[in-house]
C-alpha cells in the first residue's frame, strides 16, 4: 500500500529545469565533482539585482505573504 503524503493533493506548479547533463569526476577520497557539460547562460551577480529588477517591473506584485493555516 502507498503512504499518502500531505502534498500529494497539493497544487504544484511545474517547476522549468536547467540542463542536467554533467560530468562526474570521482576522487580517491570519495568525492564528487560535477560539472554541467553546457556553459551556465548569464546570471545576475547578487540576488538584489533580481529583486530591484522584478520591484521595478512588476511594482503590483506580492514578493513575500504569509497564508492562512488552512
Amino acid at each position: 500500500m502507498k503512504q499518502v503524503e500531505p502534498w500529494d493533493d497539493a497544487p504544484f506548479r511545474p517547476v522549468r529545469l536547467g540542463p542536467i547533463d554533467c560530468e562526474v569526476q570521482r576522487g580517491g577520497d570519495g568525492t564528487l565533482r560535477m560539472r554541467l557539460k553546457e556553459p551556465l547562460g548569464p546570471y545576475p551577480r547578487r540576488y538584489t539585482e533580481r529583486l530591484l529588477h522584478w520591484a521595478e517591473a512588476t511594482p503590483d506584485a506580492v514578493f513575500l505573504a504569509r497564508r492562512p493555516p488552512a
